[in-house]
């Protein structure tokens, strides 16, 4: 699990062919920027959900766990998770170590989520009906 980016996502494909390159990576926002826009939203524009995405980061066994913590800490210091209605949502690349997403629960995310690309062989008749799920 990790490692790779998953093969549909821009992003994470271009921040690993740029790192492959060995050009600079874009700037991120830091964690005190996006707990300052999530206060506005909240306390402003009525936002009810938190969501937080990644899926640049595949190179480390925690993957971007650390940061989006880092992130759920400044929202808490700065707005208060408790006072976020709705769910805090975490999708982030599938860290190298599964257990690593413990952490996001204890940082107070609601719930967690990644993609996996997965191959496999099939039958035939199990390929048409993944074709036929997947268009749904």
């Amino acid at each position: 699990m990790g490692g790779q980016p998953c093969h549909f996502c821009y992003q994470g494909n271009m921040t690993l062919a740029m790192r492959q390159a060995g050009q600079p990576l874009p700037p991120i926002a830091s964690p005190d920027d996006v707990a300052e826009a999530v206060e506005h939203c909240v306390r402003h524009e009525g936002i009810r959900d938190v969501q937080l995405t990644g899926g640049s980061e595949v190179d480390s066994a925690c993957g971007e766990v650390p940061l989006a913590a880092e992130i759920l800490a400044a929202i808490d210091r700065k707005t208060g998770l408790d006072n976020i209605p709705g769910e805090i949502y975490v999708y982030t690349s599938a860290p190298r170590d599964p257990a690593a997403v413990d952490a996001l629960f204890a940082a107070g995310a609601d719930r967690v989520a990644y993609d996996l690309n997965v191959c496999c062989r099939l039958s035939p008749g199990a390929r048409g009906i993944c074709r036929l799920v997947c268009q749904i």
